[in-house]
């Protein structure tokens, strides 16, 4: 225990790095027989776009920050997609470092040892999907943030490198996805109260605004010198807006009930309710009881992360939809008010003796050996279990297009398979690498992606079986003037096809 007072830091660094590891065994990355998902598939593509000279959203469309595009160019560069598990790794110790730092300001080592080891478990449960998001690359800056208010909050003292690196944190949320802001939304105003009290506003503005400039400078003046920041504002602002009002109707419309979650559970009120019951409105009554209890109702810091939580709730439940990796933005935002009840039960006494601090040090540890054994041995199932009919066919169909294509030809996927893009190593024969739902929510998208194919000519066509509902109904009429027809040298799978021109069939590199 001596030893672990006077390394406190080393000690919450090694825990954060194995509940890392713990979590990073359950992504796509790691699997040996893992493929890439819809989204993580879109985003190295967009790594192969820039590792070939294009840029996101002006050669490649889509609607995240520039950050994420980034990362998986770097991964890429690494020689191999699974690369992404370095950063993934990274970003998932940074993130449970700071979860740990936050539940230190108000409770022990072993009460914040649960803390994050909950953290962990939620996370892995049903957040992560399999890896490679937005959110999982945003917790390591949203930890960060809430750790520099909440210490502010608490002791009142707030460093001109905190104030730049709230700037700089609240950068690299913009460059992810903006929708992730509830800790500054409230931070921010709080902070601002609290420095003109102390006459230190001028100052701390300034530190504020110079760490949000030097994160964010750098990605608008690449973009602008490689003329794609007016395709960014489209994209990533004028779309995103139309993509928050109306994917829950396209979706109902257009996706059959048997591909996606029931009705019941989509809508902004059945959102919000889901991810509540995923640890928030525990952590909110327990924080709360605890305040009672001692009746310290004018904790400052404490209604602070209450308001924190609340707010990333709400935002998560904007797009009305129940995808798990949006509960990622809400987890650091569940340490304070969780450690605020486990520093009142660590004051608890039974005739003189710190019952309340031996309960938490003696659960916390078995807590976090079950769910490092229970993890372990869930991925040494998954090693051996074998490889899914939908992933050999994905392996399959990109190993086919690499040896019957060269490498400037151009292809298309038709539907959600966009990890057939990074596994091939072939570009799209469009800047609409996928089509949904970009060519319904803006139309003209639709007539540009058609004038595109048409002029490119896909070399291959890869297609589910059958085309799905939600594909643009004009691609059938296309491949039919066009002569597209399934390849006879590829057998075709219950899932995937892939056409060819039929005047191109004797013309295979």
């Amino acid at each position: 225990m001596a030893w672990m007072r006077r390394n406190e830091t080393t000690c919450q660094l090694l825990v954060a790095a194995l509940l890392a590891l713990i979590a990073l065994s359950y992504t796509d990355a790691a699997n040996p027989h893992g493929v890439p998902s819809i989204d993580s598939g879109t985003f190295l593509y967009l790594g192969m776009v820039i590792q070939h000279g294009g840029m996101p959203y002006a050669d490649a469309f889509d609607h995240k920050g520039p950050l994420i595009y980034l990362i998986n160019t770097l991964a890429l560069g690494l020689g191999h997609w699974r690369m992404i598990a370095v950063f993934e790794g990274i970003a998932l110790a940074a993130a449970l470092f700071f979860t740990f730092r936050i539940a230190w300001l108000r409770a022990g080592f072993f009460s914040s040892l649960a803390i994050t080891t909950l953290c962990t478990w939620l996370m892995t449960r049903d957040m992560l999907d399999f890896g490679n998001l937005t959110e999982e690359y945003a917790m390591p800056w949203i930890a960060l943030a809430a750790l520099l208010f909440l210490r502010f909050f608490q002791t009142g003292e707030l460093g001109r490198r905190a104030l730049f690196f709230i700037g700089f944190s609240l950068s690299m949320m913009v460059a992810l996805r903006p929708n992730m802001i509830a800790v500054w939304t409230v931070g921010i105003p709080m902070t601002v109260w609290l420095l003109a009290r102390q006459k230190c506003l001028r100052q701390g503005i300034l530190w504020a605004f110079g760490g949000f400039a030097a994160g964010l400078a750098p990605f608008l003046l690449w973009l602008a010198a490689h003329g794609a920041l007016t395709a960014c504002w489209e994209a990533y602002i004028v779309f995103n807006l139309h993509y928050t009002h109306r994917y829950l109707e396209l979706v109902q419309q257009l996706v059959p009930a048997e591909n996606r979650a029931p009705a019941s559970m989509m809508g902004r009120y059945p959102v919000f309710v889901l991810f509540a019951k995923k640890g928030a409105w525990q952590s909110a009554a327990l924080c709360l009881l605890a305040m009672a209890w001692q009746r310290q109702w004018r904790d400052g810091a404490a209604w602070a992360a209450l308001v924190m939580l609340l707010l990333g709730l709400l935002l998560n439940s904007m797009s009305a939809m129940p995808f798990g990796h949006y509960g990622m933005a809400v987890l650091p935002t569940l340490a304070y008010p969780l450690a605020v009840f486990c520093s009142a039960v660590e004051r608890l006494h039974v005739r003189s003796v710190p019952a309340g601090r031996y309960a938490l040090m003696l659960g916390s540890v078995a807590f976090a050996v079950s769910v490092a054994v229970s993890s372990v041995e869930g991925y040494i199932a998954r090693c051996h279990q074998p490889q899914t009919p939908e992933n050999i066919h994905m392996y399959e169909a990109a190993s086919y297009i690499r040896s019957h294509t060269s490498s400037d030809d151009r292809i298309l996927v038709c539907g959600i398979q966009t990890a057939v893009y990074p596994l091939s190593g072939r570009l799209a024969a469009s800047r609409y690498s996928y089509q949904f739902p970009i060519v319904y929510l803006e139309p003209e998208r639709r007539a540009e992606f058609l004038e595109e194919i048409n002029a490119s000519l896909p070399k291959m066509i890869i297609a589910r079986n059958p085309m799905p509902k939600y594909e643009p109904e004009e691609l059938e009429a296309f491949m039919q003037v066009h002569g597209y027809e399934p390849d006879p040298g590829y057998a075709g799978t219950e899932d995937l096809t892939i056409y060819v021109q039929s005047s191109g069939l004797n013309d295979r590199p």
